[in-house]
This record gives C-alpha cells, structure tokens and sequence, in this order.
C-alpha cells in the first residue's frame, strides 16, 4: 500500500513538473503576441486620430454632409499603417515567437474595430462642434 502510494506521488509530481514546463514555454510565447495585440489595439487609435488630422486640415468634416472620399482615403491610410506595422513588428518579434505569421494575424481584428470605434467618435466629436 505505502509503495502504491509513493509510486503514485511521484507520478503526480512528473505530471505537474512537466504542465509547469509546458506551461512556462507557452508564456515565453504568449507574452509577444499579447504585447503584439496591445500596440495593434493602440495603433488603431493613432491611425483614426492621424485620419482625422488630416481631415480637419484638408477642411473635410462638415456636420451636413459626410465626405465618402474622406472615409475611404482614411480606410486606405488605416491599411497601409497596418501594412508597415506588421513589417517593423515582424523585425522586432520574429525571433520571440514560433510561427512569424501569427505576427500578421495577431490583433488585425482590435486593430481595425479600434481605428473605426475611434474615428466615428472623433469625428462625430468634430462634426458636431
């Protein structure tokens, strides 16, 4: 019975210690594509205010009338930005990270719903002053 029971503790202990190392390894990679997501996130929010700039000093934003020209220029610099984001992320991370293309797909969603969120509330917030 007392050997049963050692045996099973040591068991036990081979599992845990193998779930820990496991576990650290995933964090080793977890932690650069969270920071990844993260600048994503805040970057969306840089590119609707550099948008809106622009906007403001092309004299675009009435409170009458939208500009649709406006959005989609905006939509192309949000794009490019995503663009020249992944390349100098991708020479940041690439080495931090097992699959670089986990780099181009980590926070693309946060990113655009951010830039747009942002830019309707911006220029809802200067059209209506």
């Amino acid at each position: 019975m007392h050997e049963c029971l050692c045996a099973t503790f040591i068991l036990a202990l081979t599992r845990a210690h193998y779930f820990e190392n496991r576990l650290e390894r995933r964090d080793q990679n977890v932690r650069p594509l969270e920071t990844v997501y993260w600048l994503r996130f805040a970057l969306g929010i840089v590119a609707a205010v550099v948008c809106l700039g622009y906007a403001v000093a092309a004299n675009a934003i009435s409170s009458t009338q939208f500009s649709f020209n406006l959005l989609l220029n905006s939509m192309s610099f949000a794009i490019i930005v995503y663009l020249v984001s992944y390349y100098i992320i991708k020479a940041r991370f690439r080495l931090k990270v097992e699959k670089t293309q986990k780099l181009f797909t980590t926070g693309i969603g946060i990113y655009f719903l951010s830039w747009l969120v942002f830019f309707a509330l911006f220029y809802t917030a200067l059209a209506g002053a």
